[in-house]
């Protein structure tokens, strides 16, 4: 009988009788319930004022699993007596850090060293997956750091699905600290979705960055794992007082919408378009333009707004971006405006 209560594993153990009666049982809520609070609709709408996702994309891909990870972790904290360490902790840290994640990922043109056609058509993805990373990267806490008992009368583990009765936690004594990374993809599934899986299966590398991040190979996470520990390291800061300022500073614009903009502006008041002489000329499927004259343009309108900090980058960047498809008359496609 004994081996049998052991092969059940901890899952089926009883109250504790050192859980304290005087503790208040949590109601479990719906993701939506979770997420009405003020602030909380305050990040809602930041992630997706982040995003440039249509509406239907951004419910099925986004807010969709921010409920669910919602639903995981209800009024979980995320840690025992350091940052986040109230009710609901887990849940805004998970949200403040995809706020976080997704103004660093303004700073960087995704995927790293590709194409800007290819960067257009897969950015949305990345942030996406920023997202994802950022949800998942401590989630497994609710699983290896805290017993969670049900007013029913057992322990109840996470993996088994979103908790079904009321509860309360207890954490647990002599926990391995590090062990919630290697467990982080045991909720993946449940949070993402097929459907987000598969978006970002349809990007091998991409998908594997984000399961080397999660499962804390920081080595192999690229670009990704780097987001999302410094976004980890502002929401924790911020709910300790520290400063953030790094992250605060960060563009609300992309560089590359930047790009387009000043682009935009080029052709719309610089320069003639399909005449004789003209620096640019239009077909029904790209805008073609002579180079090097419209980089040299592009320079110069960066260098009058918001780029002049990091401008050497940016003017870098500018060429790489525009002269798409160097020809030997010079003219450079562009296809992506």
């Amino acid at each position: 009988m004994q081996i049998l209560k052991f092969l059940r594993g901890r899952c089926n153990v009883t109250v504790s009788d050192s859980v304290q009666d005087d503790v208040d049982w949590e109601v479990p809520r719906t993701g939506a319930q979770l997420l009405a609070t003020p602030y909380r609709q305050q990040l809602l709408k930041a992630v997706q004022e982040s995003t440039s996702l249509t509406a239907p994309v951004f419910e099925a891909y986004v807010k969709e699993p921010l409920q669910r990870y919602a639903e995981r972790v209800q009024l979980l904290p995320a840690s025992e007596s350091h940052h986040h360490s109230y009710p609901g902790g887990m849940l805004d840290h998970g949200l403040e850090t995809c706020v976080f994640g997704l103004r660093l990922r303004r700073q960087h043109l995704l995927p790293p060293n590709e194409s800007p056609e290819r960067q257009s058509s897969t950015g949305e993805l990345w942030s996406v997956a920023v997202i994802y990373a950022c949800l998942l990267h401590d989630i497994a806490k609710i699983i290896v750091d805290i017993d969670i008992y049900l007013k029913s009368g057992r322990r109840w583990c996470l993996w088994e699905g979103t908790i079904p009765d009321q509860y309360r936690v207890r954490y647990i004594k002599g926990r391995d600290y590090f062990l919630h990374a290697a467990a982080n993809p045991l909720l993946c599934k449940e949070v993402v979705g097929n459907a987000g899986l598969e978006w970002l299966k349809s990007q091998p590398d991409l998908f594997g960055l984000v399961m080397y991040s999660i499962s804390g190979h920081s080595e192999r996470s690229g670009v990704i794992g780097e987001i999302v520990s410094q976004a980890d390291r502002a929401s924790v800061a911020k709910s300790l007082g520290g400063k953030v300022s790094s992250i605060e500073k960060a563009p609300r614009e992309s560089l590359q919408s930047k790009l387009k903009v000043a682009i935009r502006h080029i052709v719309t008041e610089k320069i003639r378009l399909n005449e004789k002489g003209a620096q640019g000329f239009v077909t029904h499927e790209a805008l073609w333009l002579v180079t090097p004259l419209v980089p040299r343009e592009i320079k110069s309108y960066l260098l009058t707004g918001t780029c002049q900090p990091d401008s050497d980058r940016s003017l870098k960047i500018s060429v790489d971006f525009v002269a798409v498809a160097p020809a030997a008359d010079s003219v450079g496609k562009f296809t992506t405006l």
